[in-house]
């Protein structure tokens, strides 16, 4: 079907696709570990999708010793940036599945 995206019980609407990313985003900064058992780390993530008001769709990540918002920096008794080239989150997706593909294994993101 073309256009399924607009139809609400084809794709869950645009929050259900947004916070589908956002828990992909969180499970990587947890290492794709599914926790069992409280390690003083708190995730939040923030969704709007309502014309003429603030809309950042992002998340953060808060740990004992730091906080981050999950674009390459980290802050608190550890500070680290990421140093390297700009990484295109969509490409990159595409390299690593092709990658998984040519090396005839499963990709797993979550």
């Amino acid at each position: 079907m073309n256009n399924w995206y607009y139809f609400v019980w084809l794709s869950g609407d645009q929050i259900a696709e947004q916070y589908v990313y956002h828990l992909n985003m969180v499970s990587w900064a947890k290492g794709d570990e599914h926790p069992v058992e409280a390690d003083g780390t708190s995730l939040f993530s923030q969704n709007r999708h309502i014309r003429g008001y603030w809309g950042s769709p992002s998340q953060f990540a808060e740990g004992t010793d730091g906080y981050s918002n999950l674009t390459g920096k980290i802050l608190g008794k550890h500070v680290w940036e990421y140093k390297g080239p700009p990484i295109n989150m969509i490409d990159q997706e595409h390299i690593d599945l092709i990658k998984a593909i040519r090396e005839d294994r499963r990709r797993h993101e979550g």
